[in-house]
């Protein structure tokens, strides 16, 4: 197993050969056993449009943030997938300094990104948090990288929990009309899709996502 230095570096855009290169930390275990989780991330950032973030220590990776474009006919429109920090790297901060430095990317102000936050994944046990507790944690989390709660009209079998939490974080640099078509499409209320007309797209070559290692 690869040591654990306790020195945490951080990597954006990380390539599918960065990540297949480092060790997962066993703690990484709350959507899938670490290794497949592993082998998640790697296709993830292999993907056209896909991004993942690490926190590592030596060759350890202790956290993450993964990232996918959700329709290619929603070009700017991005779905955080999941963010998870190993047990025993916890409580240090991580989580927040990984999203503050992955939104540091102005390729972020472009794009309206959301999240489901869904408690089937939280790790109330180990933490002793109740349901609650750990959801006002994770809007935190989330909103110390500019996301903020919102409400939708229609029932979505991914939210069929009280305690479900889905936020939306939208870049300064994306129009107002086109943030409201992709508020339809999310059905987030107030907004009807079928009325909207959103803005031409403007030339995404230079900002869609490239591993920058």
């Amino acid at each position: 197993m690869a040591e654990n230095t306790g020195v945490v570096d951080f990597v954006t855009m990380a390539g599918a050969d960065i990540i297949a290169g480092l060790t997962m930390e066993q703690g990484l275990d709350d959507f899938r056993p670490p290794e497949k989780q592993k082998a998640a991330l790697v296709h993830i950032s292999g993907l056209p449009a896909g991004m993942v973030s690490l926190a590592v220590s030596g060759r350890n990776i202790i956290g993450y943030v993964a990232f996918y474009q959700v329709n290619p006919d929603y070009p700017c429109l991005f779905e955080l997938g999941g963010i998870e920090v190993a047990s025993s790297s916890r409580k240090k901060g991580v989580a927040v300094r990984l999203l503050g430095e992955t939104f540091a990317n102005p390729v972020f102000e472009d794009y309206v990104v959301y999240v489901f936050a869904e408690p089937y994944y939280w790790d109330t046990a180990r933490t002793g948090l109740s349901v609650w507790r750990y959801r006002r944690m994770v809007a935190g989390l989330y909103g110390s990288a500019g996301f903020a709660v919102k409400s939708r009209v229609k029932p979505d079998t991914l939210l069929s929990n009280i305690a479900d939490l889905f936020m939306v974080r939208t870049g300064r640099n994306v129009p107002d009309d086109r943030a409201a078509f992709y508020y339809g499409f999310l059905n987030i209320e107030g907004y009807q899709q079928d009325m909207l007309k959103p803005s031409p797209l403007p030339d995404y070559s230079r900002t869609m996502f490239h591993p920058a290692l």
